[in-house]
């Protein structure tokens, strides 16, 4: 089975967690540090999530889903409440992904972040 197909349920599958620690280098380890993250964030272990998520944008930084996983870190520092960090991040991402064509919903979700993290800084004041 695909180790990581199950991962957006609370089902869990160590395959992922046991590849990144016995082969680090494996060229299916960038997946599965995402989809780690991905379990992590749906436990809401946050730190864990970001954790994981962090080695894909900085390790496999080209990766198809190293956006998606900029994006998992955007929403667990708001999950964590985190707002003026989160709003650092996200637009740290949005800068990023302007010039480049879209390959995902990134995009998307980053500009919708935009105004939901700009209401919350108007709900603040």
């Amino acid at each position: 089975h695909t180790p990581w197909s199950n991962y957006d349920t609370n089902a869990f599958c160590g395959d992922t967690f046991d590849l990144v620690k016995n082969w680090p280098d494996s060229r299916l380890a960038r997946y599965c540090h995402y989809w780690n993250g991905r379990y992590s964030q749906n436990k809401k272990e946050y730190d864990k999530a970001i954790a994981s998520y962090r080695i894909v944008v900085e390790k496999f930084p080209d990766f198809l889903l190293a956006e998606d996983a900029a994006f998992g870190i955007v929403e667990c520092l708001v999950a964590q409440n985190k707002v003026d960090e989160a709003r650092k991040q996200n637009t740290a991402l949005r800068e990023k992904l302007k010039d480049r064509p879209a390959r995902t919903v990134v995009p998307s979700l980053v500009a919708d972040m935009d105004r939901r993290l700009g209401a919350d800084a108007g709900a603040k004041k």
